[in-house]
């Protein structure tokens, strides 16, 4: 605690950057919508304090008034979000008055980030997605009022083994088989099969013989995703969607679904968890390990352990 003894009850003046004043922005407006179900107005101070203007008394008001629910919910807020949006919100509100309901909860704060891994595999043990139960996994859909680049990102992670965001963050639909030709900087989706070039794992991937120029092919199950694709889009997620946004979208759509924040990080450790605990014979740990794009080495330390 001594680190942060200095930080406690002051107001954080530290300059923001240009490349973190647009995470933030990002995240404050999408963070907004998810707990009110409206659009935070462009004009309100946050946006002013981020730019790292200094703002009066009125406008310090109003920006406590616009985000209550923060004071109101907090506890539960910390409970329910992941380590990234807990620190953004402290990083964001630590520049207002509200950084005394921060430094409240700073001791948790702190011991959330330094227990990191820890403290996610307990609470995500908690929270079960029956993934064999199809039927009670698509009515949440249904009801969850996703937006089209939601809808088909969850989609494509609950009916399939989960793969990272990359992978269907850069697909593109074709209605042709990709040819070696194609832009490399991006992956295709024909028919029910990707093809991939760009992933995270990008530099460990070993180009199979049998994949010819592509780093790696693995066939969908589309038959609950077909339905809701568009197939006249450019790209698999009806837009391309940036890095800084990418993660954002699948948390706020899972927390719509299932009301729990989700990064695919965790949503991977779960998954295969789930599996784990059925029983995997081999074949299916190879096959998982292939779809996913990790060794089994690295499979086995995505496990939850007891």
């Amino acid at each position: 605690m001594e680190e942060y003894k200095e930080r406690t009850g002051k107001i954080n003046k530290r300059i923001i950057n240009d490349k973190t004043r647009g995470i933030y922005t990002t995240f404050i407006k999408n963070f907004y919508k998810r707990y009110t179900k409206k659009e935070l107005d462009k004009n309100n101070p946050i946006f002013k304090l981020l730019s790292n203007k200094e703002i009066n008394e009125k406008e310090e008001k109003e920006i406590e008034e616009t985000f209550n629910f923060l004071v109101d919910d907090f506890e539960n807020i910390l409970k329910t979000n992941t380590n990234g949006t807990i620190k953004y919100i402290c990083h964001i509100f630590s520049r207002t008055n509200m950084n005394l309901l921060m430094c409240k909860y700073l001791p948790y704060v702190i011991f959330y980030n330094r227990n990191y891994q820890e403290k996610r595999a307990e609470i995500k043990k908690e929270i079960l997605i029956d993934f064999d139960n199809e039927k009670e996994i698509l009515i949440k859909l249904k009801n969850a009022n996703l937006e089209y680049e939601e809808l088909i990102l969850s989609l494509l992670l609950l009916f399939n083994p989960p793969k990272r965001l990359q992978e269907y963050q850069y697909c593109k639909i074709l209605d042709r088989k990709p040819k070696n030709e194609d832009d490399k900087n991006y992956n295709y989706l024909f028919e029910d099969t990707i093809y991939i070039n760009i992933c995270k794992n990008d530099k460990r991937l070993k180009q199979e013989k049998e994949n010819g120029d592509f780093k790696n092919i693995n066939k969908l199950n589309m038959e609950y995703i077909e339905p809701f694709l568009n197939r006249d889009n450019e790209y698999l997620l009806g837009k391309f969607i940036n890095d800084n946004k990418i993660s954002i979208v699948m948390k706020n759509s899972f927390f719509k679904i299932f009301g729990f924040e989700c990064g695919v990080h965790s949503l991977r450790r779960i998954f295969l968890t789930y599996h784990d605990e059925k029983g995997m014979k081999k074949t299916q740990r190879e096959y998982l390990s292939k779809f996913m794009n990790h060794t089994l080495i690295e499979q086995n330390n995505y496990i939850y352990k007891d």
